[in-house]
C-alpha cells in the first residue's frame, strides 16, 4: 500500500510524541528525549570472537553499548537517578535522572581524558539544573575481567540535605533481544572486595551490575513498570521468569547529605 508524504509525516509525528510521553506513575512531568544520552561518544574494544569485549559511553555518561562475546550486545537504556531532600521536609523532593532515552534535571556535561584523546580514564561531569549538586563520573576498564568501573563523586554545592540517594540502573537486553532475560540478585562475583551486592541478567550470556559500597540496595523491576524518576524503586522476587526486566542498585550518600562529597563505585561485568 502506498501512502502520501503527509500521511507518513503524521504517523511519524504521532510515534515520536508517544515515545516521549511519560510512563504511568512517573513522578516528574518533564520527561524529555535527549539525543546526547544515547550517542556513541567514546567506544573501547579488545579481543575477538569469544573473548571480544566492547563498550561505549554517551556524552552524558551512560553506558550505551556493552558487547561480549562478539555479536552479543546486552545493553538497552542505562543511566542514573539522584534524589535529594531538603532539610525542610515541607519542601518537595528534588530528582534529576538520565535513563538514556529520557532525562530531566541535569545540565550539560563536560568531559576530560587525562591520559589523552580516546584513552581511559574518561571523566564526565554534570551539575543539576538547580545548581545544587555536582556529579563526576570516571570510567575505567579491566580488559581481562571484562569489567567497566564507574567511580561517581557526588558533591553538594548547597550545604546539607535531609537525604541524598543515588541509583544506577540498566535495561539489559541480553544477547540483542528485549525479552527472554532471567534476572537475579546476589552477592558480587568472586575476587571483588566485600561488601558488594549485585543484580544480573542472563540468557546464553550475562551482564551484572555491582555496587561497590556499604549497604547497597538492589531490585529488579519489569521494563513496563520502570519508574526512571524515583530512587529505591521496589522490585519483584528473584530469580525472575524469562521476560524484559530492569536491574537497579541504590545507595545512600551520607557525605553529600552532610554537605560534602561522597564517592561510590559501580561495576558492569560480562559473564
Amino acid at each position: 500500500m502506498r501512502h502520501s508524504l503527509s500521511t507518513l509525516s503524521s504517523i511519524t509525528a504521532f510515534l515520536f510524541a508517544l515515545a516521549a510521553s511519560p510512563a504511568a506513575g512517573q513522578t516528574n512531568p518533564e520527561l524529555k528525549a535527549q539525543p546526547l544520552s544515547t550517542d556513541l561518544f567514546r567506544c573501547y574494544s579488545n579481543g575477538s570472537g569469544e573473548v571480544f569485549h566492547k563498550f561505549c559511553v554517551s556524552r552524558d555518561g551512560n553506558i550505551v553499548r556493552f558487547e561480549s562475546p562478539s555479536g552479543g550486545q546486552h545493553m538497552g537504556d542505562e543511566g542514573y537517578v539522584l534524589c535529594y531532600q531538603p532539610l525542610d521536609l515541607r519542601k518537595p523532593l528534588n530528582v534529576a535522572y538520565d535513563a538514556g532515552s529520557f532525562e530531566t534535571g541535569w545540565g550539560a556535561a563536560s568531559f576530560s581524558e587525562p591520559a589523552g584523546l580516546n584513552k581511559l580514564p574518561l571523566v564526565i561531569t554534570r551539575t543539576t539544573t538547580d545548581g545544587a549538586i555536582r556529579m563526576k563520573q570516571t570510567f575505567n576498564w579491566d580488559k581481562v575481567e571484562k569489567d567497566v568501573t564507574i567511580s561517581m563523586d557526588v558533591t553538594s554545592l548547597s550545604g546539607r540535605w535531609s537525604s541524598v540517594v543515588l541509583d544506577r540502573y540498566f535495561d539489559g537486553d541480553l544477547d540483542s533481544t528485549a525479552g527472554g532475560d532471567i534476572y537475579d540478585r546476589s552477592s558480587g562475583p568472586n575476587g571483588l572486595a566485600a561488601p558488594v551486592t549485585s543484580v544480573a541478567g542472563r540468557q546464553a550470556n550475562g551482564l551484572m551490575l555491582v555496587g561497590l559500597t556499604d549497604f547497597p540496595v538492589t531490585s529488579v523491576v519489569p521494563f513496563s513498570g520502570w519508574n526512571r524518576g524515583i530512587c529505591k524503586q521496589p522490585g519483584v522476587r528473584t530469580p525472575t521468569a524469562a521476560g524484559d526486566w530492569v536491574g537497579r542498585v541504590s545507595v545512600g550518600l551520607q557525605g553529600a547529605q552532610a554537605g560534602g562529597t561522597e564517592n561510590v563505585k559501580f561495576i558492569y561485568r560480562a559473564y
